[in-house]
């Protein structure tokens, strides 16, 4: 049965998991198979922002289990697809937040860019931008897998700063736009 799925992973070019024994529980191999062979299959590793990673040898004994066509997989193989959007990542942060933040404020309501509003050094949230006023912003929260999270207002004394277009708010803005193909 092993060998039939990773046939037909490898025919359709579809994403993989497979988690084996040396792998820690809930820890993945996820790719696509780029050789078969008798005993053992080469997968061509892709990471979470769907780059390609490396190439490993997978020996069919050392298979735990195996996953084929998931919600995760789904979301690589859309990032694998927008990999070109992924690639123009120029990220902007800004640490000193002062009246000059309006300017980045309306720059991310006006593109429908999305952010990361850090609160302090572990705490922060991802969205797009509504609105703002001296005392509030209101934010559009995406989850990491680009799920909608809902509306969330947050005081603006509390943000000490700001990051947009870097690769993790692009890879989740890619997933948000798409989130409807997703299911």
């Amino acid at each position: 049965m092993i060998t039939d799925f990773i046939k037909k992973a490898f025919k359709s070019k579809s994403l993989i998991g497979v988690r084996t024994i040396e792998l820690s529980w809930g820890e993945s191999i996820i790719g696509f198979v780029s050789e078969i062979f008798d005993d053992q299959f080469i997968v061509n590793e892709i990471d979470e922002y769907g780059e390609f990673t490396n190439n490993t040898t997978i020996p069919y004994c050392n298979i735990v289990n195996m996953d084929f066509e998931d919600r995760y997989q789904k979301r690589l193989l859309l990032l694998v697809n927008y990999k070109s959007y992924l690639d123009t990542e120029n990220p902007i942060t800004i640490s000193h937040i002062d009246s000059s933040i309006e300017n980045h404020f309306n720059l991310l309501i006006e593109q429908n860019i999305l952010a990361t509003f850090f609160l302090d050094e572990d705490d922060y949230v991802t969205g797009i931008l509504l609105k703002f006023n001296d005392t509030n912003i209101l934010i559009q929260s995406i989850g990491n897998e680009g799920d909608d999270d809902g509306l969330s207002i947050y005081q603006r004394k509390k943000i000490v700063s700001l990051r947009y277009n870097s690769k993790e708010e692009l890879r989740m803005s890619i997933l948000y736009n798409h989130r409807l193909d997703l299911y």
